[in-house]
């Protein structure tokens, strides 16, 4: 219902309403955010409606997600119940659910509204910044342990994913307000992952030395 009334189908009373309701739900039944069922639908799909929600033009339904985002995330993040498949990396949430936000800012950019495409700029443009659509840290003095290369796989496949979106929607020759911010989120993305060489292989446990990162989304 939020994602429908945007565009030419701008709707700010429905926007408003949907984050209300969610809003609601997680401040005074905070718990529900840690265990979402077997689909875990807080996670995987509240959550980051609500990551790009705070990116509203709406300032009022912009502060509505934020509270979704901060009261929801902090119930998420310090659930015992471990997330995407039973693994959880870093200390941000943005990293805990990478696959999911970076899934919901693609199907923002594959949006008909421009201003759902912005939006999901503006989401990939903030995990750039965090360094979450980046390298994962190196294993400097001991060989990498399993747990860590599972965590750069996961955000180099993150990382391909987001710039296969981006430079399909460059590559259309029509122009729309706003196309500036998928260059700028393309470029955001791709410059963390320039510094990758073969010589790193070691400090990330990749399987040949001789050879770039497997997963890296660009060699």
């Amino acid at each position: 219902r939020y994602n429908g009334a945007t565009g030419n189908n701008d709707d700010p009373a429905a926007r408003r309403a949907a984050a209300a309701a969610l809003r609601a739900l997680a401040c005074r039944s905070t718990s529900q955010f840690s265990d979402g069922g077997s689909n875990d639908v807080w996670c995987r799909r509240v959550l980051p409606i609500a990551f790009l929600g705070q990116k509203d033009s709406d300032a009022k339904v912009a502060s509505l997600w934020k509270e979704v985002w901060d009261e929801g995330g902090s119930a998420a993040n310090t659930s015992s119940r471990r997330l995407h498949g039973g693994d959880s990396f870093g200390v941000l949430l943005q990293e805990k659910l990478l696959p999911y936000l970076v899934r919901a800012s693609v199907e923002a950019l594959d949006d008909v509204s421009w201003s759902r495409r912005v939006t999901g700029c503006a989401a990939l443009i903030e995990l750039a910044n965090l360094n979450v659509l980046a390298p994962a840290p190196r294993s400097i003095d001991s060989a990498p342990s399993q747990s860590n290369v599972q965590r750069a796989r996961r955000r180099s496949q993150a990382s391909s994913v987001a710039l296969t979106a981006c430079v399909k929607l460059i590559m259309k020759s029509r122009i729309w307000a706003g196309k500036k911010d998928v260059v700028i989120a393309c470029v955001k993305i791709a410059s963390k992952w320039t510094a990758i060489r073969a010589t790193d292989a070691d400090a990330y446990g990749w399987e040949k030395p001789t050879v770039t990162c497997p997963w890296a989304p660009i060699v």
